[in-house]
């Protein structure tokens, strides 16, 4: 039996226990109570297989997180991760601080990086981590570039096919990849589904 507990800085807190364990990895059933207590629960299943790549050249804390996962680390040549979906295409996720992604819109490389993916695979997502905090002088993050500049630059990336996801923190992006590899390594997603 596997036994955490964390408390998350919001005041919500997860416990994960192990409950069953077979040649293909392990199920976690985990739950997240939120400050005043009410549970949230989800599931989990680790493999022992590797879940996807995580590129070498990355952020080591970021790769670090996804590889205690079961990520490997390799180099990719489009996006900071990859997996397989389940109708065997290829997810590719570009993981970007706030302040990397505004320098790489105002230089070109964030558009040369989402064609790129966008090209590569159906599932090409941009995970945006950071504070979008706007200065009285219409600056985001204490950078030259505006508020309705860098959300213009997020639209244009979705127009051309990037998915975006937008995190707070290092943990969060590390939790979110799991999410989305869980996600769509389902076939069908009932959340979707109206009669």
């Amino acid at each position: 039996l596997i036994w955490y507990a964390k408390r998350w800085p919001d005041g919500y807190i997860e416990t994960w226990r192990a409950v069953s364990w077979n040649a293909d990895g392990f199920t976690i059933n985990s739950e997240v109570r939120d400050a005043e207590g009410r549970p949230i629960p989800t599931r989990w299943h680790l493999s022992s297989k590797p879940l996807g790549l995580v590129d070498t050249r990355g952020h080591d804390n970021f790769r670090f997180g996804l590889q205690r996962l079961g990520f490997v680390p390799q180099a990719l040549t489009a996006g900071d991760v990859q997996f397989q979906a389940a109708g065997d295409d290829t997810v590719l996720i570009e993981y970007k601080r706030l302040a990397q992604f505004l320098q790489d819109m105002t230089s070109g490389q964030m558009m040369k990086q989402a064609a790129a993916m966008a090209e590569a695979s159906p599932f090409a997502t941009l995970l945006l981590e950071g504070s979008w905090t706007q200065y009285h002088d219409g600056s985001l993050a204490g950078s030259r570039v505006t508020w309705h500049q860098a959300w213009n630059a997020l639209q244009s990336l979705q127009d051309i096919g990037l998915r975006l996801q937008l995190t707070s923190n290092l943990e969060h992006s590390v939790q979110r990849v799991l999410e989305l590899w869980h996600y769509y390594a389902k076939e069908v997603h009932q959340s979707q589904m109206r009669q």
